[in-house]
């Protein structure tokens, strides 16, 4: 997806799987051989740690996003409370609202 275009989800939940995807795609990109996910989503970090395999309404994004983990060294996934993932919703928050 282009910088700048517009990706318009079928629910919170496959909003933040889009979400991770184009981080980790950014990050395949940049070269990284080492990635961290944090998200305050907690459902979004049990199917990615395949602690809950009963949610499919993301199964199509989640199967792409474990695609990709196969192409780094080390994959760490780890889940933020909303109070510490504040900064990240602000900064999300700009990004969307700019031309």
């Amino acid at each position: 997806m282009e910088q700048g275009a517009r990706y318009y989800a079928q629910s919170p939940l496959h909003a933040e799987m889009k979400a991770i995807y184009m981080g980790i795609e950014y990050a395949l990109h940049a070269g990284f051989y080492h990635i961290r996910i944090q998200s305050d989503c907690l459902i979004a970090i049990k199917l990615l740690t395949g602690d809950d395999i009963t949610d499919h309404r993301a199964i199509t994004i989640l199967r792409d996003i474990r695609y990709l983990f196969c192409n780094f060294q080390c994959v760490t996934i780890n889940y933020l409370s909303k109070a510490l993932n504040r900064k990240s919703h602000n900064f999300a928050k700009i990004s969307v609202c700019k031309p």
